[in-house]
């Protein structure tokens, strides 16, 4: 399986956090729902999405990009504790949905607790109507190599 590694966070974020955000809103998963970072610090970011091609005919955006969103602003938040090479995978998805989610929506991601085994990430989404949804995730801090196969040095948590 060939790897495109513009996909594989290759600089940490403690070495550069402006090289990190621009590497967060170029992977295709923040890209197709139009995320972007407005700020990041260790262990938490805070994402914008205003991307009115995803409304619903009510005006608000359909509940299956808040989960994906959601899923990608919680494995973002892990991934500034990660070192290079090292992946976020999601075990654990859970969005409780408060209020239709009028643009434009910021998802703010805290990793709540951490090991080289799991992480617990908690997200609240607030819209242009107040506090629309929230998630928690369970993720798995993973080496590429340990799924991929890649023959890379990969540091060690």
């Amino acid at each position: 399986m060939s790897v495109d590694v513009n996909h594989i966070l290759t600089v940490a974020y403690s070495e550069s956090p402006e090289a990190w955000a621009e590497w967060a809103e170029r992977l295709p998963s923040s890209e197709v729902v139009g995320l972007r970072v407005r700020h990041s610090e260790p262990g938490y970011v805070e994402l914008e999405l205003g991307n009115d091609s995803l409304l619903n005919p009510n005006g608000a955006v359909n509940g299956g990009v808040i989960a994906a969103a959601s899923d990608q602003a919680c494995a973002l938040a892990l991934l500034t504790l990660l070192p290079p090479w090292w992946v976020a995978v999601t075990t654990t998805l859970n969005i409780e949905y408060r209020r239709p989610a009028m643009l434009p929506l910021v998802f703010k991601s805290r990793v709540t607790r951490y090991s080289r085994t799991l992480a617990f990430i908690e997200a609240d989404l607030t819209g242009a109507n107040g506090v629309v949804a929230s998630a928690r995730a369970t993720l798995l801090p993973r080496a590429v190599k340990d799924f991929r196969g890649i023959d890379v040095d990969v540091p060690a948590l």
